[in-house]
């Protein structure tokens, strides 16, 4: 999908813009949060150069939505965010002014054991092992909070959620990092196919380096630290019918970002995530009882 120009001066131009940010705006106040509370924050301790003193304090190192099938706790996110921490501390909390919780479990990663980032996936899931505070086990969301579908007719409005590593701080044992959200929609095929990625594994949305805010163009923020957050559908809209008032959408988990691609020769800037039928797959090979008599 190539950028087209727009004239920002053209009355029927600022009249769709305005009934796109009205339906986004609508779709955003009106629809209950359920799934964008389950995105959480995800911390540890970064490796120390050889010329460092060893590091204790944790930092960001991406995102995750947390997810309770039956008994079991897991966190969804992306192998790359965990690759370096396997087996290290890791850290999280439910987020902005929460108190940093220490979390064990199991890393069901859908990469090779010798090289987990040489695969078409990126997708990794984190069984929990550990006793989670009350709060986080309020935020997690269910199996019917999932969005198995591979690709959609409609053209629902889809939002980026996490939060961003610039953002994201901690003061002594308390997070101070904020969760975003950045609506966008689904590229069309012929982006699928540029790209070489297959729709059926993973959810492509647009991103673009300019975005209009308030009637000029500005720089949209580096998403890093997004990766391993959710790519939430907001089943119910459709950004091709923006007259229709949204009043009964409901927020479903799409996809785990996983990469971002900024807007190069004229080519839309997008992000790009593996579809959460990919990390219910690990959970179904590594942990079967967790899915038995649940999945379609």
């Amino acid at each position: 999908m190539t950028k087209p120009k727009i004239n920002l001066e053209s009355p029927i131009i600022n009249l769709a813009v305005d009934l796109y940010k009205k339906n986004v705006h609508s779709a955003l106040q009106n629809t209950p949060s359920i799934v964008e509370d389950a995105v959480i924050p995800i911390y540890a301790i970064p490796k120390r150069k050889a010329h460092q003193k060893p590091k204790t304090k944790p930092e960001q190192i991406g995102s995750g939505v947390l997810v309770k099938i039956k008994d079991y706790y897991f966190i969804f996110t992306a192998t790359h965010v965990m690759l370096e921490h396997i087996g290290k501390p890791i850290f999280t909390g439910d987020g902005n002014g929460t108190k940093l919780q220490e979390i064990h479990g199991e890393i069901f990663n859908s990469g090779k054991p010798q090289s987990p980032l040489d695969n078409p996936y990126d997708a990794a899931v984190f069984h929990l092992h550990s006793e989670l505070s009350e709060s986080l086990k309020k935020v997690a969301i269910g199996i019917d909070d999932l969005d198995e579908s591979e690709l959609d007719k409609d053209f629902p409005i889809i939002m980026a959620c996490g939060f961003r590593i610039k953002m994201s701080n901690t003061a002594g044992d308390q997070i101070t990092g904020m969760r975003e959200v950045f609506p966008s929609i689904e590229v069309d095929l012929a982006d699928y196919k540029r790209l070489n990625i297959d729709p059926k594994s993973h959810l492509i949305i647009s991103y673009e380096d300019q975005v209009l805010v308030n009637q000029k163009w500005q720089t949209s923020p580096i998403p890093r630290g997004l990766s391993g957050g959710g790519l939430i559908k907001f089943k119910g809209t459709n950004i091709k019918e923006l007259t229709k008032p949204v009043n009964d959408a409901t927020q479903l988990l799409s996809a785990i970002t996983i990469e971002h691609y900024r807007d190069k020769g004229g080519k839309l800037g997008v992000l790009i995530g593996t579809r959460i039928n990919v990390h219910l797959g690990l959970i179904a090979q590594l942990l079967p009882d967790a899915l038995e008599g649940i999945l379609k």
